[in-house]
């Protein structure tokens, strides 16, 4: 979040007490690739064009209270098993990281494939890295090679390996007609 403070006081005292209300600090990269790792190894991948760091501080020590990392223009996120292989990928078309919280919130347009190339679209996702759990409460679509699940409300891990729906409302499966045998005829 960037933000313009404008003051019309003649008081600089007043104008400057103003300024210090305003403790964000931020900075703005583009076409960013971070990675997050746990014990030298890679856990999560993120790109993405723009990347806006947002620190808020404390006013009486001058100290980062919390730090986030909001891409306002869509990320890709790539997450890796425990032998450093791709596991499962995100992407939506905004997201924001709280580091401290291990708290990252995806919104509009989001795409989830897990290693089993089932793929969950959303509109928002909760992913909570610390409690290995990803939440909903909107409205779900999950696609796989046996057919489409649709439903409201969702609980996964973070590897969207392990699923479950609340509210199913509609299925679809797709069904393959026997192949003949030539010799059979």
């Amino acid at each position: 979040m960037i933000g313009m403070l404008f003051s019309c006081s003649e008081n600089l005292e007043e104008a400057n007490k103003t300024v210090t209300k305003n403790n964000q600090l931020g900075e703005v990269s583009e076409n960013v690739t971070l990675y997050f790792s746990d014990n030298g190894n890679n856990k999560i991948k993120l790109e993405a064009p723009i990347l806006k760091k947002v620190s808020i501080q404390e006013e009486e020590d001058n100290k980062v209270k919390t730090a986030s990392l909001i891409c306002p223009a869509g990320m890709l996120v790539t997450f890796f098993d425990s032998l450093g292989n791709e596991e499962s990928q995100l992407s939506s078309n905004y997201g924001k990281l709280m580091s401290q919280d291990q708290y990252l919130l995806v919104k509009d347009s989001v795409v989830f494939l897990n290693p089993k190339k089932e793929k969950l679209e959303t509109e928002l996702l909760h992913i909570y890295f610390n409690k290995d759990s990803i939440t909903t409460p909107e409205k779900v679509k999950i696609t796989t090679e046996e057919g489409v699940i649709i439903g409201e409300g969702l609980t996964s891990n973070t590897a969207f390996s392990k699923y479950q729906l609340k509210k199913i409302s509609d299925s679809y499966y797709n069904f393959t007609e026997p192949e003949e045998n030539e010799n059979t005829q």
